[in-house]
């Protein structure tokens, strides 16, 4: 088995809301762009509020608060998109992740790829 350590060549806020973390592999010199941003609905709408991002390191980590009210359910979601070399040029990562994520928030899951065409796979 390979083992392929990246190195991180971004760790940044994605907009206003977002997080974006780019690595690089060692060996081959491959990058890969993932970007994510969170919302939390009751009762349909979005209730998150006062959201900032830091760097540490090697990790990414976005604070963010709401409001909850006792015996009323908070639906948390993380919007997640993931971009590599094999599927837009390196250049173009951190927009393609970024017009991703904006089309999640907008259109829902059903957006198109930012990058041509779409592979879905489910956990």
């Amino acid at each position: 088995m390979k083992v392929c350590l990246p190195s991180i060549t971004a760790n940044e806020s994605l907009g206003e809301s977002g997080i974006y973390m780019e690595v690089e592999t060692r060996d081959r010199h491959f990058h890969v762009g993932v970007g994510c941003f969170i919302e939390a609905y009751c009762d349909g709408k979005n209730i998150l509020r006062n959201r900032i991002f830091h760097a540490f390191g090697e990790q990414a980590v976005e604070f963010a608060d709401f409001k909850a009210e006792e015996g009323r359910c908070v639906e948390l979601v993380k919007f997640v998109s993931m971009y590599t070399e094999m599927g837009c040029p390196e250049e173009t990562l951190q927009e393609a992740v970024y017009r991703e994520l904006s089309g999640f928030e907008k259109e829902g899951y059903s957006a198109t790829s930012a990058c041509g065409s779409r592979q879905m796979y489910e956990l």
